[in-house]
């Protein structure tokens, strides 16, 4: 659970950071963000992307049962983390 809580902190960090600097006028650097930003499609992807590292843990351990799967919660924590650092970057940047 705290996996999930710091992929869920992180994206609504760096949603907001994002938010802030491009109304400060800053560009996005992320070429792939930028992409999807001109598409409208930012939201729906990143939405996307949280609920694959979520459901991905969760539906291995439910469905086999195994303990030892937890560490794919690994993947959650990480992303997490990476959004946190990029939130702070963007912060960092106004």
């Amino acid at each position: 659970m705290k996996a999930s809580l710091v992929l869920l902190l992180g994206v609504a960090g760096d949603w907001i950071s994002t938010w802030l600097g491009l109304a400060r006028g800053l560009a996005e650097s992320n070429p792939l963000a930028q992409t999807l930003m001109e598409g409208g499609k930012w939201i729906q992807a990143d939405l996307l992307a949280v609920t694959v590292c979520l459901a991905t843990p969760l539906i291995a351990v439910r469905a086999t049962g195994d303990r030892r799967l937890e560490h794919l919660f690994l993947l959650p924590l990480a992303a997490g983390l990476a959004r946190l650092l990029a939130a702070a970057w963007n912060l960092a940047l106004l």
